[in-house]
Order: structure tokens, then C-alpha cells, then sequence
């Protein structure tokens, strides 16, 4: 039989110290299977010692693993082209994060499987696996503000004849104690937005700049005002009629900011960017995608959100329509234009960029931005996909790749045939 790494299999010549780290990874994610005996090629190589193998594997899950993970782990020889190997069978863990006793719970100690790699967890991510091992969401943790006032809650809640119920809404937990979702709609709300417009692409000069305080709700009314405000429109004519065009859709400029405001992770300090220039505005979120999701499935539609109840209070309110719907109704917008928005994660920050049509309209792209934004408008693309988009010939498409990749724009995934691209 002929092995190949993938996510879920680790291959490894010889038993090591360093196998825990590929169990502790397979833990914090979907399970997985080691073999040793097989070298990476997935060459059968075999081991002398079966039993003294799967004796000290058994010792190493049991005593260098925290939590103790001995439940949904073993470990059994059999055979394979007529030499002995050792199976490590490593369950989807239910106590995460797990970590390497000796390192501590910590980058140095917690790893993840990432394609067929194991590799360190950022603090971020060890941080979010804890508040979802605990069962218990940021968004539902007593705040440590018993003095607070909803004065704007009461209001938005009046104008769209509802009433506030603050056990059912999350406000309040079954103790009667305020929860952190209570401080983000309340008028003491710590975090904010900040804006800002300039006058140039490099922001060079400051136009204007505004900061957005008080419940989230009302920086969702005050920040959308402004953006609007600063939506420029643009007279054109059919005949003797004008037709009056904006710069942006307000569908977009609204989800824009509902996406900062709902799934920004609370947790972390900071305040929410909105950067306006003539050509684009930037949205700036604190926080990266929740763990278990990826870039592909957002790109996709696929809704999960940290803050589940404060996006129920948005849709109870109508400032959303849907769960999961703001990444499609953004790439919708720019369908039949020649730019498309830009979605970019990093661990602990989103950041959306909406082309301004009205300039962009003008400007004829090169050929390598109409092969960046085709990927990173379908999230990952191969480059028969590109070919076919764009209509250049493989020699031209491959040289196109290339340039993207050494700039660091892009990313290459996969082996042989399964090669694909995505922004890096």
C-alpha cells in the first residue's frame, strides 16, 4: 500500500519525541491516524520493536499530554508488504486546547493540523479554543459594570415597536448579573469606530475624521450616516434624462459595517477602522474568523459567528436581513464590473476593501489585477480556472502566477494535479 500525508495522516520513519507534537495537533483538530514505519515518501520501511513502540507512545499520550487524551487514543501494530508498523489512532479531542505538558499552554505547546503540517497555534487561536471548550461565548461572561444605562437600546428597540427583554435577549445571565453583550449595547460601551477620509490613495492628508462611541447600535446609525455622506455622486445622462450614480451601493457600505460591528471578537482591545480614499474604502476588523472555519468557507456563504446573540439583536432589529448572506450580496454588487472586493484574514484582524466603481470604471486593469482579484473573488482558483476566466494562454497565465507569488500576493496549495491558488 502506498501512504501520502494529508491532514488526517502523519507518516513517520522512526518513533521520536517529537510525535506528541503531531498528536496534540490531530487533537485540536478533526482526529487523525500516525503510522510510523513508513518513511515520507510513504515507503514502508518498518520497526524492529513493535510492542516497545506502542508501549512508549501509550506512555507519552498518558504523561506528556494535558489534558490526558489516553480515552480517544491507541496505538497497534499490524502489517503491511510483509513488515511491521505501528497505527496511532488520535480522536477529535472535546477538551481543547491540548498542549505539550512540558512547553505549557502556550504557542510552544499547542499545535494544529494545517493540510498535512503540524504547526504552532497563535495565542489568539488558544485563547478562542478555551472560551469554546468552557461552552460558555465572550458575548455571555459577566461584565465587571453593574452602573450601566441602554438609553439608546430602549430607543432603537421603541423604533421598531419591540420590547426589551434583557434575560431573553442575553443582556442579563440567569444570576441577574449584566453579561459582556449588555456592556456592547450599552451607552458605556468601551470600544468604538474610527474614521477617516483622505485625499489621496497613501493617505498622505486627512480630509475628515470622526469617531463612532456609545452602544454599538448607535455607531451602527452614526457610522452608516457617514458613510453616505461621503458616498459621492456622480450626473450622467440618457438622453435628456440625468441618472444620478454613486460611488458605492448602500447595500455594500452597509454590510461593510454590520460585519466590523457584529463579528469583530469583543475580546481583544482596539477600536474598528473605516479608511476612505478616492479610489476605495477599507474596513478594518478586530478579530480573524472563528477556529474551524476557514477562508474557503467563508468566501462560500458558510454563517458561523462568535457573537450569536448580538447578530440576533441585529436581525431582531433589521439592520440585517440574513444570516450569512454579506459576503455573497459584496461580490454581487461588482458582478458585471471589471473589480471585485477584496477579503483578507489574518489571526486577529479582517479587512474588506470596496473598490470605488466610479473611479475604477476609468481605469483599465493590468493583467495581473484581473488574475488577483478572479482569486480573490473565488477564494481558491486553479490555474486551468484562471486560464478559462480570463482567456490567456498558459504560458502567459504561468508567468502571471509567478510575478504574483514572489510579490507575496498569492499562495501556492497542494501537489501535482491538486495544485490550486488563494490570496495569501
Amino acid at each position: 500500500m502506498t501512504y501520502k500525508e494529508s491532514a488526517r495522516l502523519e507518516l513517520k520513519e522512526l518513533f521520536t519525541a517529537d510525535i506528541k507534537k503531531e498528536i496534540v495537533a490531530f487533537l485540536n483538530c478533526d482526529g487523525g491516524t500516525l503510522i510510523i514505519g513508513v518513511d515520507d515518501n510513504g515507503t514502508v520501511i518498518g520497526v524492529n520493536d513493535a510492542k516497545s513502540i506502542i508501549e512508549r507512545v501509550s506512555a507519552m499520550i498518558h504523561e506528556a499530554i494535558r489534558p490526558d487524551p489516553s480515552l480517544i487514543c491507541s496505538a497497534e501494530e499490524f502489517v503491511d508488504n510483509g513488515k511491521t508498523l505501528v497505527r496511532v489512532e488520535v480522536g477529535r479531542g472535546v477538551k481543547k486546547p491540548y498542549y505539550i505538558y512540558e512547553k505549557g499552554l502556550k504557542p510552544s505547546g499547542v499545535y494544529l493540523r494545517i493540510n498535512n503540517t503540524s504547526q504552532q497555534a497563535s495565542e489568539y487561536a488558544i485563547k478562542q479554543m478555551i472560551m469554546e471548550s468552557e461552552n460558555n461565548a465572550y458575548e455571555s461572561l459577566p461584565c465587571m459594570q453593574s452602573d450601566l444605562t441602554f438609553d439608546y437600546l430602549n430607543f432603537a428597540f421603541k423604533r421598531a415597536k419591540m420590547e426589551v427583554k434583557e434575560k431573553t435577549l442575553g443582556i442579563k445571565n440567569s444570576d441577574g448579573e449584566y453579561t459582556n453583550l449588555a456592556l456592547w449595547l450599552s451607552d458605556q460601551c468601551p470600544f468604538s469606530i474610527k474614521a477617516a477620509v483622505f485625499d489621496d490613495d497613501y493617505k498622505s492628508n486627512f480630509v475628515d475624521r470622526k469617531e463612532f462611541s456609545g452602544s454599538l447600535l448607535k455607531q451602527a446609525d452614526d457610522a452608516y450616516e457617514y458613510l453616505r455622506l461621503n458616498n459621492k455622486k456622480h450626473g450622467d445622462y440618457d438622453g435628456l434624462v440625468r441618472i444620478d450614480k454613486s460611488d458605492y451601493d448602500d447595500l455594500v457600505l452597509r454590510e461593510g459595517l454590520l460585519n466590523c460591528l457584529i463579528h469583530r471578537d469583543y475580546s481583544l482591545n482596539g477600536s474598528n477602522i473605516i479608511n476612505i480614499y478616492p479610489d476605495r474604502i477599507e474596513y478594518i476588523s478586530i478579530g480573524g474568523l472563528i477556529s474551524d472555519m476557514t477562508y474557503s468557507d467563508m468566501m462560500l456563504g458558510v454563517s458561523r459567528t462568535r457573537n450569536e446573540k448580538l447578530a440576533d439583536i441585529f436581525f431582531r432589529l433589521h439592520y440585517v436581513e440574513a444570516y450569512g448572506t454579506g459576503v455573497k450580496k459584496i461580490q454581487g454588487d461588482y458582478v458585471n464590473t471589471t473589480v471585485s472586493p477584496r477579503f483578507e484574514v489574518s489571526d486577529n484582524g479582517f479587512l474588506l476593501v470596496l473598490p470605488n466603481k466610479t473611479v475604477q470604471a476609468k481605469t483599465k486593469l493590468t493583467d495581473d489585477e484581473l488574475v488577483y482579484n478572479f482569486i480573490a473573488e473565488t477564494g481558491k482558483t486553479t490555474r486551468a480556472d484562471i486560464q478559462e476566466h480570463t482567456g490567456f494562454k498558459i504560458t502567459k497565465t504561468l508567468g502571471i502566477i509567478s510575478r504574483l507569488e514572489e510579490s507575496g500576493k498569492i499562495r501556492k496549495n497542494g501537489k501535482g494535479k491538486n495544485i490550486y491558488y488563494s490570496i495569501k
